[in-house]
């Protein structure tokens, strides 16, 4: 089968397009025809080695997919020769208290495919029935691979990190990226008053269309000037944050006494500074966040089945090019997720 690896770290063009042997399913797993695999900016911490942790080399990068299952281990129970699935990225170890408490996020053994093991951005994969869903009916492959990480990262965010309650301010930082318009559209549903961020005049009608109630531009505008403007100085109850150093001033400077700051991201830099006297005398609380549950994923699954949720996607591309991907990606310019199509050349 066709499937890229990870031969060395470095730029878009250590992407390699290898021809390896086809994955055969052990008896608890599921063998998947990837229809479409999507793109996060994990896929190029990962290719660039920027991570920090020592990953087995040569990798399949790719956390997101949708397929068609082909083939079943004789102790899988839920799904079918035929079944449209869609792929859950993260896993823990299944028996630990956390993983037994349906919090498999704390897991010690939490991993991630296309970052701890090989991934989707591939023809075919084998994974366990517990990390793969039933697509749901009304989304293409595409958005199925569109969805998962970012989705089951924002609600995560947001819902159970954030506590984020109907009637309160949400403020998303980066509303066109993909977290940034799942957060739009989970803070909605969760009955919250939404403020983004954007940095070009083109994203504002989208996001707008996502849900979002105000708008800044994140460069030509003061964010916690015109936070404060918009909540009648008082500031916002929770901060779904992915940005880092660049917007971490702004963002604590936007909170509301009592708010709730939630990061899972230093894009533009990890290191940041802290005020304890604000932190404390303002009754803030800064929760770090990654990736997020099996049950937050089934929850954001059937939202998208109800038609409440919707995935975002900026650019499909044929599997051959995964290098530009990556490379659109860098840039920044995008409004939601890449997809790759593995039916098309």
């Amino acid at each position: 089968m066709k499937a890229y690896r990870i031969h060395n770290y470095g730029p878009p063009e250590v992407l390699q397009l290898d021809e390896i042997r086809e994955p055969a399913p052990q008896s608890n797993e599921v063998k998947i025809e990837v229809k479409a695999s999507g793109l996060n900016h994990l896929d190029v911490w990962v290719r660039a080695g920027t991570l920090g942790i020592k990953l087995p080399l040569p990798l399949i990068p790719g956390a997101d997919a949708a397929g068609v299952v082909v083939e079943t281990g004789p102790q899988v129970k839920k799904f079918k020769k035929g079944d449209k699935v869609f792929v859950n990225p993260g896993y823990g170890c299944g028996s630990c208290n956390c993983c037994q408490e349906n919090n498999e996020a704390l897991c010690l053994d939490y991993q991630i495919i296309g970052e701890h093991g090989n991934g989707t951005h591939c023809q075919f994969i084998c994974l366990s029935e517990k990390q793969i869903f039933h697509l749901p009916p009304n989304l293409t492959f595409e958005e199925g691979a569109a969805f998962p990480l970012v989705f089951m990262t924002s609600y995560q965010m947001l819902a159970v990190k954030g506590r984020l309650q109907k009637g309160e301010t949400a403020l998303i930082m980066a509303g066109g990226s993909g977290i940034g318009s799942a957060g739009i559209q989970i803070a909605k549903a969760l009955g919250a008053q939404v403020i983004t961020t954007i940095g070009s005049e083109e994203h504002k009608t989208k996001v707008k269309e996502r849900g979002a109630d105000f708008v800044i531009d994140h460069y030509r505008e003061d964010i916690a000037q015109k936070v404060k403007e918009l909540t009648d100085g008082r500031g916002v109850d929770v901060i779904l944050e992915h940005v880092g150093a660049k917007v971490w001033l702004s963002c604590l400077k936007s909170l509301a006494k009592g708010g709730r700051l939630v990061t899972c991201g230093g894009t533009t830099g990890a290191e940041v500074s802290i005020n304890l006297r604000h932190l404390f005398i303002k009754h803030h609380s800064i929760i770090g966040s990654t990736m997020g549950n099996r049950s937050d994923l089934e929850i954001c699954a059937q939202l998208m089945a109800e038609g409440k949720l919707k995935p975002i996607i900026h650019q499909v591309l044929p599997y051959t090019q995964l290098k530009q991907a990556h490379q659109i990606i860098e840039k920044g310019k995008i409004f939601g997720k890449v997809v790759l199509n593995w039916n098309k050349v």
